[in-house]
């Protein structure tokens, strides 16, 4: 239902809109879909960011600060849903996670210098790789 209008923006608007549409789209999608999701999902998407691209700390500093919130986050996920069955996990939380470490350690290697915020969010929020 959502990946049919991605596809169609995708071809027919400007160049300059097609990642903003991205977002837009599945963040809609997310949303619907589990509203626990698009919350911890943007919580951490713009927190990582914001740690990574925006504060003033030394770079292993946040590097560090990063790879412990991220793999924190998983566990305890992790642990809860072991625990106490009736505790929904966040859709796609260990592909999203996984994938934000990948980044975090991206830019450690420095590979990625400064990225702005909508190409962040647009590797963040790409529709085909939550469907998947």
């Amino acid at each position: 239902m959502f990946s049919i209008p991605l596809v169609f923006l995708t071809w027919m608007l400007p160049k300059r809109y097609v990642l903003l549409s991205q977002i837009l789209l599945t963040s809609f999608f997310i949303l619907y879909k589990s509203p626990l999701s698009f919350c911890v999902i943007s919580i951490t998407a713009f927190g990582n960011y914001y740690l990574l691209h925006k504060s003033k700390l030394n770079t292993s500093v946040k590097i560090n600060i990063s790879l412990v919130f991220l793999i924190l986050m998983i566990i305890i996920a992790k642990v809860y849903v072991t625990i106490d069955h009736n505790w929904v996990i966040p859709l796609g939380l260990s592909y999203y996670t996984f994938r934000n470490i990948h980044y975090t350690i991206e830019v450690y290697k420095g590979k990625i210098q400064q990225e702005n915020l909508l190409h962040y969010l647009a590797y963040n929020f790409f529709l085909p790789s939550f469907i998947v």
